[in-house]
Parts: structure tokens; C-alpha cells; sequence
């Protein structure tokens, strides 16, 4: 009997002569094809290293002649099975989008001994952020992958390991890949003077625009017309502001690309009258209380001018 996988040499044949005769020796049977022999030294070796797996016993004639007579004996060479350490077969690096799911990758390996049990196992690096399968392989995020708000590659050791304890490891690299995404907002708020004319920056939309350009943005409600946003955010206005016509707006802003349009947020506006300077008309004289249409209060100058 021989391990498999060890060795070609199989056996040496020995045989004597009385009459000291050049010996030859040579093989024949089913499985003679599958060796070598040296015809004078009597030297047996497989052509190729033996696999318990390939074949598990060979039956060979072995036959020494002396030219004029040529006795056989027949030999079964047994292969004894050996555990053999289990290769990995899937990749080691690895590509995958965010936020689509959170199967990342399966690992698979083979093991040449027939029905042995290979169990998967990850380790070191990044392997916190994921859960495997130790029988199937299937290795899944914990959470599913966000290129923005964490990592763009991850690294961890995978390793399988066979019935018999031999195993093997490699390191996995799993890229993220950055897709497009929705817009996402920010409530807008602003305090305007009630004579701004039409034209006039007044701020900009605050949004996170991951992948894919900005569309449009879309203000409804009333008075809604009275403002611009440029695909930037930029905010202008699109009349001259009355406070006694809409002294605020309150209206509903969304922003749309090629993925979607976004959670829709409040956009504010405040109008605060201009502040006017004026006269008292009649008897003007200095230290007359005033209160102005918009509201302020206070006491005229030397002149009866008040502000």
C-alpha cells in the first residue's frame, strides 16, 4: 500500500537465475500502461503521482525473463487516502453597489476527499462588518454599504477549513461603488426687506446631490412664483415684494434628478418693511412723539424730522 500524492516509486523487483542469466523485466495487465520499469534494474514507478481520488488500487503482471523462460506474478498496488488541504475557488476581490442589498459575496473552495465538510469562517480587518454562513458561504454586510457615510473598500481574512482541520486563507478586498441617489434638502429660511426688487440673490438651497446632477427644483404654494432657483440652489427673487399684498411665504420645496425627486422640505420667506423717514407736516417743531406706519415710535429732532 501507498499514501497517495507522496511518491511515484512503487516497488523494486527482485528475482534470481541458477544459471546467472542476463534478467529483463517488464510489465503487463490491465494497469501496466500506468507505470514505468526499469528492465534491468527491476525498478517500478507510477507515471504519475497517485490520487485515492483518481483511483484507488491498481493490479499489475509483473514478468522477469531470462531469454528463455518467463515467470509472472501479479501485484495490487492499494493507494491509501489522505485529507488534502481545500482550495479556494471564488475570487478574492470583489465589486458592489451601495445601498442595493447586503449580500456582498459566496465564498466556495473544493476538497478532493470525497464528501468532506468544508466550513467558512472570515476574520481580522473589517470581518465585524459582515456575517457569513459557515456552510454555504454566503458572506452578507450587517448593514447595507453607504459610499458617503462609510467605507469605500472593506479588507478581512476568509478561511476554509475541512473535516480533517487542514484549511486555507486569503485575504478579501470588497470595492464600493458609488451610485446615483436621490436629492436630500434642508429647510430654507430668509428675513427680506418688503421692497427687494425682482432680480435679487437672497441665499442658497442647502442639498446633497450624491451621483447625478440637479434636474430642477420645485416651489409650491402661494405666491410661489415670486421666486427663481437655479439648478445650483441659488435663490432669486421674481417680483418687487409689497408687505401689505404677502408680508411671508410658507411653501413646500422638493429638488428632483435622475433617481428621484426628494423628501419635500419648508421654504420661508419673511418680509420686514423698509424703514422711511418723514416730517411732522403740520406745526413740525422739536420733541413731538411720532409712531411711523410701520410701527416705530420716537420723538422728532430740532427740525420735527423723525426716522
Amino acid at each position: 500500500s501507498l499514501k497517495e500524492n507522496e511518491t511515484k516509486d512503487v516497488i523494486t523487483l527482485e528475482a534470481t537465475d541458477l544459471d546467472n542469466d542476463e534478467l529483463v523485466y517488464s510489465l503487463k495487465g490491465k494497469d501496466a500502461q500506468k507505470f514505468d520499469v526499469n528492465e534491468t534494474s527491476g525498478v517500478v514507478t507510477f507515471k504519475t503521482i497517485p490520487d485515492y481520488e483518481a483511483q484507488h488500487s491498481y493490479s499489475i503482471t509483473t514478468v522477469v525473463s531470462d531469454g528463455k523462460f518467463s515467470p509472472t506474478q501479479d501485484i495490487t498496488i492499494n493507494i491509501k487516502n489522505v485529507n488534502e488541504q481545500p482550495v479556494f475557488t471564488s475570487e478574492n476581490n470583489t465589486t458592489v453597489d451601495e445601498n442595493i442589498a447586503t449580500s456582498a459575496l459566496t465564498l466556495t473552495a473544493d476538497d478532493t476527499d470525497t464528501n468532506d465538510t468544508l466550513t467558512y469562517s472570515i476574520s481580522d480587518g473589517d470581518s465585524s462588518d459582515f456575517s457569513v454562513d459557515s456552510a454555504s458561504g454566503d458572506i452578507t454586510f450587517n448593514t447595507a454599504p453607504d459610499y458617503e457615510s462609510s467605507k469605500k473598500s472593506y479588507t478581512f481574512k476568509a478561511t476554509v477549513t475541512d473535516a480533517g482541520g487542514l484549511n486555507t486563507t486569503k485575504d478579501i478586498i470588497i470595492n464600493i461603488t458609488d451610485e446615483a441617489e436621490k436629492p436630500t434638502l434642508v429647510n430654507f429660511s430668509k428675513t427680506i426687506k418688503d421692497n427687494t426688487p425682482s432680480g435679487t440673490s437672497i441665499g442658497n438651497i442647502s442639498f446633497n446631490n450624491q451621483g447625478s446632477a440637479i434636474l430642477s427644483f420645485t416651489l409650491t404654494g402661494t405666491g410661489s412664483s415670486d421666486f427663481k432657483i437655479a439648478n445650483d440652489g441659488e435663490v432669486t427673487t421674481n417680483t418687487t415684494f409689497d408687505i401689505v399684498a404677502q408680508a411671508s411665504y410658507s411653501l413646500t420645496l422638493v429638488a428632483k434628478n435622475a433617481k428621484g425627486t426628494s423628501t419635500p422640505v419648508t421654504f420661508k420667506i419673511t418680509l420686514t418693511e423698509t424703514e422711511k423717514e418723514g416730517k411732522l407736516i403740520d406745526g413740525a417743531m422739536e420733541g413731538v412723539n411720532y409712531e411711523t406706519n410701520n410701527g416705530k415710535k420716537g420723538t422728532t429732532d430740532h427740525d420735527g424730522t423723525f426716522k
